[in-house]
């Protein structure tokens, strides 16, 4: 029998929907035996396929409006209620099915098919949780839809953002990432604080966080309208205390991803971003005294660079205001982070000098910094020593050779018998640096 239906019968079916039929097709399509709704779909004409969407169309929003009735949701367990509620679902999901026809067939995507699926999206949140295969069924049509049209199907990204946080499947995290696009767009419908407290929880998965995909979908995150993501970029500061080094790599690409959209595309007239934001950051990395956080917020700060000279500037702009500001603070223990931000970038050049052959001033000025570090506290000098350690191992020519023979003298005055192990074996490497360039600017 099912080898003799034409697309005329499935029309038929469509049209008096109670009878049965179209579901039998739905269920011999599913098993693959002898029948799909393809071979149907070949015989029919554009026009009786445009007018078989409309009837099915309205025939799945009538019955899934009655299925989400409050007096249907209150009786669900009564068995005449409990028969519309499964053969309602049933049609819903048979219109699904041929829908996905359409996309793997790459066939015209008519009004109807169009409007059926908007729908479904939008009637998405409505549906009980425990239809967890229907409403996931919902979402992979929305997706086939967005993937050919880029519609905004706000309610099928939510549904997979909680998903993923519920069921913790990285196939899960795939699927959001398609449709990180429409992150940044919060449908003007949805409550805006439980989308935010979504994106939030989101920002700070350790599935997100693990998978390939994370920076693409928490720069996405934190591409929302610079004056609402405080509660995102919050979340993410109560995070990085126990966040790993390579979590925290993701957060500062994630942030600077972010922040260059804004400023390229001109979000941000009022550069609240650099300022709420990135300087926010920079100052918990100061403040701070859990070294923990500390060292995490500096290798957020480690991601910040760019080719574009407006960021540059601005990079620059930053961490000289937090440098200048906090180098003198009263507080020892922000004076030592201040040194450790401050050497993580040493030299922090401004885009819009020209650099000399020779040292420019302001990095001669910032070299009088590491000699006021050094003459500092212990904590202080112990952070500079460190610092200062790593980029003699890659840098040393920058310093003139009185500047090396002050930083040696104030080095070798200092007692460091009680420093750690890493502190006394950056004096000693960083001594026996000076002492070579020393000797060698003598031959020279």
């Amino acid at each position: 029998m099912a080898e003799k239906m034409s697309g005329k019968k499935l029309l038929a079916a469509v049209r008096e929907i109670d009878s049965g039929e179209f579901l039998e097709m739905a269920v011999l399509h599913k098993s693959k035996e002898s029948f799909n709704f393809q071979q149907l779909l070949k015989t029919l004409e554009v026009a009786e396929i445009r007018q078989m969407w409309e009837d099915l169309k309205n025939n799945v929003q009538k019955r899934i409006q009655t299925l989400l009735q409050p007096n249907i949701k209150e009786k669900r367990k009564e068995p005449t209620v409990k028969k519309i509620c499964f053969e309602s679902g049933c049609i819903a999901q048979a219109a699904i099915d041929l829908a996905s026809v359409f996309f793997q067939e790459n066939l015209t995507v008519t009004e109807g098919l169009k409007s059926m699926i908007v729908f479904l999206d939008r009637i998405l949140p409505e549906i009980p949780p425990e239809e967890d295969n229907f409403k996931n069924n919902i979402a992979f049509i929305c997706e086939r839809l967005f993937s050919r049209e880029y519609y905004s199907c706000s309610n099928t990204l939510y549904y997979l953002m909680r998903r993923v946080l519920v069921n913790q499947k990285g196939k899960d995290v795939l699927r959001v990432s398609f449709l990180r696009s429409l992150i940044p767009r919060i449908d003007q419908e949805q409550n805006v604080e439980h989308v935010l407290t979504l994106y939030a929880e989101c920002a700070v998965s350790s599935l997100y966080l693990s998978m390939e995909q994370e920076t693409e979908i928490i720069s996405s995150i934190l591409r929302l309208k610079v004056e609402i993501i405080k509660p995102i970029h919050s979340a993410i500061i109560e995070y990085l205390p126990s966040a790993t080094r390579e979590q925290a790599a993701t957060y500062g690409k994630a942030y600077m991803s972010a922040w260059s959209h804004a400023v390229k595309y001109k979000r941000d007239p009022s550069n609240v971003f650099q300022y709420s934001y990135i300087m926010d950051l920079m100052l918990h990395a100061v403040k701070d005294r859990e070294m923990s956080v500390v060292h995490n917020i500096r290798e957020v700060l480690l991601q910040f660079n760019s080719f574009e000279f407006r960021i540059k500037k601005m990079i620059y702009e930053s961490f000289m205001t937090i440098v200048q500001r906090y180098m003198k603070h009263p507080k020892s223990y922000m004076r030592a982070n201040t040194a450790r931000i401050f050497l993580d970038r040493f030299p922090i050049l401004d885009p819009s000098i020209k650099l000399p052959e020779t040292v420019p001033p302001q990095v001669i000025d910032q070299v009088l910094y590491i000699k006021d570090f050094l003459r500092d506290e212990n904590n202080v000098r112990e952070a500079t020593i460190i610092g200062l350690h790593k980029i003699m191992s890659t840098n040393v020519r920058i310093f003139s050779e009185d500047m090396l023979e002050t930083y040696y003298g104030i080095i070798k005055k200092e007692n460091w018998n009680k420093s750690s192990s890493e502190v006394r074996r950056a004096v000693d490497e960083v001594c026996s640096t000076i002492e070579k360039g020393m000797s060698t600017n003598v031959k020279n």
